[in-house]
């Protein structure tokens, strides 16, 4: 028996079905073992017994069924490889403004060779921006992808208490600050 299916590489969040050939009175035990490790090494999957095993943890193996027929004949099937890759985690976060402008850098993970597609198609890992608004960057590695956002605001909204210097007087101040949007 074989799988009807090639090795395959998909994001966190898919899922693989493997399937073995329907055999009359067979009975199929799922075993998982190292990638590269072939049909001759791995660990009885629990509980999968059935011609199909769906497969979607985040990992890097080889699947493979061993059927056993109704005359306690046993076979197994070619190993089947499987890689499901995590998907990027990725943040951004905002410089202190500088005159009307600020900078927003992508915040992930180090040892990794991300690529960034920002809201204009830029493709660094950082961008000026002087506008309030939402801004959106894909961060992608080995064909996955996610989505960080930010939402730029130039000032918060506050208010300001006016304390007279001297009472009954003209001459009182007062100070208003702003504080840069998060």
């Amino acid at each position: 028996a074989q799988l009807l299916s090639p090795s395959a590489t998909v994001c966190e969040g898919s899922s693989v079905m493997l399937k073995a050939n329907t055999l009359s009175g067979t009975t199929y035990q799922w075993y998982k073992g190292a990638l590269g490790s072939g049909n001759t090494a791995g660990t009885a999957i629990s509980g999968e017994t059935s011609q199909f095993l769906s497969i979607s943890a985040v990992g890097s193996f080889d699947y493979y069924c061993v059927l056993t027929g109704g005359t306690g004949c046993t076979g197994g099937t070619n190993a089947y490889s499987v890689i499901v890759t995590s998907k990027p985690v990725a943040s951004i976060s905002a410089s202190t403004p500088s005159g009307c402008n600020t900078t927003l850098s992508v915040t992930v993970p180090s040892g990794h060779t991300y690529t960034y597609n920002w809201f204009d198609g830029s493709p660094a890992g950082t961008r000026t921006v002087s506008s309030d608004a939402d801004y959106s960057v894909i961060v992608s590695e080995n064909g996955c992808s996610t989505t960080a956002s930010y939402n730029y605001l130039k000032f918060q909204t506050g208010s300001a208490t006016v304390v007279p210097d001297c009472a009954g007087t003209s001459q009182s101040t007062a100070t208003v600050s702003a504080t840069p949007g998060t």
